[in-house]
């Protein structure tokens, strides 16, 4: 439906599917953050919701779906949210980073051991959640270096691909050092330390160095 100045408005319908869709969303992240995903069931979810079990498949084809829905719209926040702040590029990625464990971490264990092991080895051999969270993720990492070359503080020459590939590789390893450790550390000061201790000095050949004279 479209309004006299031509922008489009939800009709009641499309309304109540998004808020139907919003209420599976909240309930699954309440409910698998204490128990695992594996302990859930759609039945539960639906019951939970006060919404009939064919409604789930409605939004999503299986229960994995819709963790990979919620770290979606979630890791895009988090990356709209560093690339709208106004600090330095390093600064910048550090937020992303801080963000992205930070929010793992506040998820709960179980959600990411559940995450790492559903990846890793898919109860559903056809879906490719796991490697289009993966893609999602690389993609974020080089919207903020891209951001970072357009603002004349990463030479244009630098190895987008390859340095998106590399910070990546170092949150997905510690993730997955907290959740193999049982929570042993704080994955997000980890990821701070690192950022502190090595993010200059790793990106120190493609950066370039602002005149504040």
């Amino acid at each position: 439906m479209e309004t006299e100045n031509g922008t489009k408005t939800l009709t009641k319908r499309q309304k109540s599917a998004l808020e139907t869709r919003k209420k599976l969303l909240e309930k699954a992240r309440e409910i698998v953050c204490q128990r695992g995903l594996c302990h859930v069931t759609v039945e539960e979810l639906t019951a939970a919701c006060g919404v009939a079990k064919g409604t789930f498949y409605t939004y999503f084809r299986q229960k994995e779906d819709i963790v990979y829905a919620l770290c979606r719209e979630t890791f895009a926040c988090i990356r709209d949210d560093a690339l709208a702040s106004k600090g330095a590029f390093l600064e910048r990625l550090q937020i992303y980073m801080e963000k992205f464990s930070k929010y793992i971490e506040q998820t709960g264990l179980k959600l990411c051991q559940e995450w790492i092991r559903n990846t890793v080895e898919p109860e559903d051999l056809t879906t490719s959640n796991g490697y289009d969270k993966l893609l999602f993720d690389l993609e974020s990492i080089k919207a903020l270096l891209q951001d970072g070359v357009k603002k004349g503080e990463i030479v244009p020459e630098a190895p987008i691909d390859q340095i998106a590939h590399a910070l990546n590789g170092v949150l997905y390893g510690q993730m997955l050092s907290w959740a193999t450790s049982n929570g042993e550390f704080v994955f997000s000061v980890q990821t701070r330390e690192y950022c502190n201790l090595f993010l200059k000095w790793a990106l120190q050949p493609w950066l370039i160095e602002k005149d504040c004279n």
